[in-house]
């Protein structure tokens, strides 16, 4: 599935996201472009298609469900300038 994903984005020159760090790899070597979830909501929060509040909540759940990738408390900081929520 992974592997198809990121053929479509290939061929079809379009972002892909997603927080594995295999396919995240495989992107890199391919030359596709990526977005992590964390990306996606700061793009979503820029263009004002969410608020703070959301990119909170989704941020609490990832946390929650133990489901965070390894980056996710660096990137949530660089990204929104405060820590994550618990």
């Amino acid at each position: 599935m992974d592997v198809t994903a990121l053929a479509h984005a290939y061929v079809l020159d379009i972002s892909i996201v997603t927080d594995d760090s295999g396919m995240l790899y495989l992107a890199v070597e391919f030359n596709i472009k990526t977005l992590k979830t964390l990306d996606l909501l700061k793009l979503m929060l820029d263009c004002r298609r969410i608020d703070i509040t959301i990119v909170r909540q989704i941020a609490a759940y990832l946390n929650y469900g133990d489901d965070k990738p390894k980056s996710f408390t660096t990137d949530y900081k660089k990204l929104f300038k405060e820590p994550p929520p618990r």
